[in-house]
């Protein structure tokens, strides 16, 4: 594989990006506590085309939604932005009552969920989506801080926790609404999920 092309922009290292695939574009989230979004030209050579300032520490993760339309920021700032593409990427809600430095946040399918799991916090965070407005839903106790999270469907995540050897699946049960663990496996640790 060859080398195409260097791009740098941010002050600080990039901790987290994702690809967009309806837009031709990708995401870079930085410690410079800034969110980039880098698009393609017609020499297929990447640029930024917006830069997004708002949190005030390292940039940890972020998640888009499905229509690309929405992109959800953790930091170590303790909060998640979200900002529009539709509105020029503007931040339009903020989610500040947080207890740790968030690592890793996901949208299940249906896109009316949000998980979060932070560092030196032994809580998985759900929102819920109500009237365009991510509001708090439920919180999980988790014997380990979190390290990573991901949907799997609708109503199930896999949470990874801080340096252990196993996985741990979560669904939400319907009648009780409320997410139980239902089976632990074994993994690496490290080993990165998508989202």
């Amino acid at each position: 594989m060859k080398e195409k092309q260097i791009i740098k922009y941010h002050t600080d290292a990039v901790y987290c990006l994702q690809f967009m695939t309806k837009f031709n574009q990708f995401v870079s989230g930085s410690g410079d506590a800034s969110l980039i979004i880098w698009s393609i030209n017609d020499k297929q050579e990447w640029f930024k085309s917006s830069k997004l300032i708002g949190h005030t520490n390292m940039m940890m993760c972020l998640t888009i939604d499905y229509s690309e339309n929405l992109i959800f920021s953790g930091n170590c700032d303790r909060s998640i932005k979200i900002w529009d593409k539709q509105q020029n990427y503007e931040c339009i809600q903020t989610i500040n009552e947080i207890s740790g430095d968030i690592q890793s946040l996901n949208l299940n399918s249906g896109q009316n969920m949000l998980i979060s799991c932070f560092e030196q916090s032994n809580q998985i965070i759900v929102y819920e989506k109500f009237h365009n407005q991510w509001n708090f839903y439920k919180m999980i106790s988790v014997q380990l801080w979190g390290h990573r999270l991901c949907f799997i469907d609708k109503i199930r995540f896999a949470f990874q926790p801080y340096a252990s050897n196993f996985m741990e699946i979560y669904e939400l049960n319907r009648n009780t609404m409320v997410f139980t663990q239902y089976i632990k496996l074994r993994c690496i640790w490290s080993i990165r999920q998508k989202g």
